[in-house]
């Protein structure tokens, strides 16, 4: 059975927060994660082929994208992050994949296809 994506209205991008503890294991269980409220945000933002974005905001860096290899969920890898950040997609990284140092803070989001 393929994954049901959702029918994207104007969104190009999805941005997750991290420090330099958290990227770690964003990086190494390859999965980006949020609190609890924002998985209606992420179920109704990311499909296939969304850019996501991972923002370390002790860095300044931004690291992507990375594409989403099945829908977003709660607690897909429970052990993650102290199991303080439950609403989680799982993620390969895309081609293109690039770290940046950026000048500009992040937000936790769904981003137009201008701010990709």
């Amino acid at each position: 059975l393929r994954p049901k994506w959702p029918a994207l209205n104007g969104v190009a991008g999805y941005v997750f927060l991290c420090n330099n503890i958290t990227q770690s294991e964003c990086i190494s269980h390859r999965i980006l994660a949020a609190n609890q409220g924002s998985l209606p945000s992420m179920t109704a933002s990311i499909a296939e082929r969304t850019k996501l974005f991972l923002y370390n905001f002790q860095r300044r860096q931004l690291m992507g994208p990375f594409f989403a290899s099945a829908p977003p969920g709660r607690s897909l890898c429970p052990g993650a992050f102290g199991g303080r950040f439950k609403a989680q997609v799982c993620v390969e990284r895309g081609d293109s994949f690039m770290t940046t140092r950026v000048s500009t803070d992040f937000e936790v989001g769904p981003i137009t296809q201008e701010e990709v």
